[in-house]
């Protein structure tokens, strides 16, 4: 049998340890059946992204708490849980037939404006010095070396 499910997500995904995220988000079933589980308003655990951490729990989750998560994809593509229960959203059931499950198929689509990129942050992208655009500092700055040898 087919099972489709999934989650929204409104706040752009971020690596680290703490959920976070609003209460626009929500997980979703689109087949056997279409249900659709809001906010509960019960916690704010809507969103969690964590890689490379031996003391917090490696995958992407939406909704619950560690180990009982609304929906879980671990950071081992293919493997991922859905709980019995969630009460970060209003009247869930558990979205896969199994507890723990395997999945071939996933599909992720990103709405809205794209994230600032490094630049548009105004952040350094190489490793260029501030004097590279300036000739007449840059050549005293060489010319100060070259005195100091």
């Amino acid at each position: 049998m087919v099972m489709i499910f999934g989650g929204f997500a409104p706040e752009n995904w971020a690596f680290g340890p703490k959920f976070y995220g609003d209460d626009s988000s929500f997980l979703f079933t689109l087949a056997p059946r279409m249900r659709m589980f809001p906010s509960s308003g019960y916690n704010q655990h809507f969103q969690y992204l964590n890689l490379h951490q031996h003391t917090m729990p490696n995958g992407l989750a939406i909704g619950g708490q560690h180990g009982y998560c609304g929906l879980w994809l671990d950071c081992e593509y293919g493997k991922g849980h859905t709980s019995e229960s969630c009460t970060t959203y209003q009247d869930y059931q558990q979205m896969s037939h199994l507890k723990e499950f395997t999945y071939r198929h996933l599909e992720v689509w990103g709405l809205g404006s794209p994230p600032l990129t490094p630049e548009e942050r105004g952040e350094r992208v190489n490793n260029s010095s501030i004097l590279d655009g300036n000739v007449e500092g840059k050549g005293f700055v060489e010319n100060g070396r070259k005195d100091d040898a």
